[in-house]
């Protein structure tokens, strides 16, 4: 699970990248419009891909022993909860939750968060200071898709459950 993690992360960063590197130049409603381009280009080439991606039908894969429901870490309940897999996947989810936001509350008040307030503020004053905008939008490009691909890879451990329509689409998923 862990080499998933890791490997999904790394492909969305440098997917990220490369969308950045083209789409970033532009302004205003265009970077919109190339990034809702592509990203309905990736869905239908996660459709068309099935070998790799289930195609509509997605892949269902099996959880570690411990994520699973039927795993019991104790056989007494503890304070009236039953610690099952399905317990310990929720806290999982809700740690790294967490963990994803004080990681973004920390950016947004370093120094680089203060860089990218600036851009947001007025890109040709920041442009004019010195910083170069088309990087720092990069880098905060390639931490975004960091942050969303470990927020899919959370949404997946949930629901078991990986397909162009979970993941890629604009429709909403049930999580129940």
């Amino acid at each position: 699970m862990a080499v998933g993690t890791l490997t999904a992360i790394a492909v969305s960063s440098v997917l990220a990248l490369a969308i950045g590197l083209f789409s970033l130049r532009v302004r205003a409603i265009f970077f919109s419009m190339i990034t809702l381009a592509l990203s309905a280009a990736v869905q239908t080439l996660a459709i068309q891909v099935s070998s790799v991606t289930g195609g509509e039908d997605g892949i269902i894969f099996r959880l570690p022993l411990a994520l699973m429901p039927s795993f019991r870490l104790f056989d007494s309940e503890v304070f009236g909860l039953t610690i099952d897999g399905k317990l310990l996947c929720y806290y999982l989810i809700f740690a790294t939750s967490l963990v994803l936001l004080l990681l973004l509350l920390r950016i947004v008040n370093s120094p680089f968060g203060r860089v990218l307030l600036a851009i947001r503020d007025n890109e040709f004053r920041a442009e004019a200071i010195g910083y170069p905008v088309v990087v720092f939008r990069t880098i905060s490009n390639i931490v975004a898709a960091a942050f969303a691909c470990l927020a899919g890879v959370m949404l997946s451990l949930w629901l078991r459950y990986s397909g162009p329509d979970a993941s890629l689409s604009f429709k909403s998923c049930s999580t129940s």
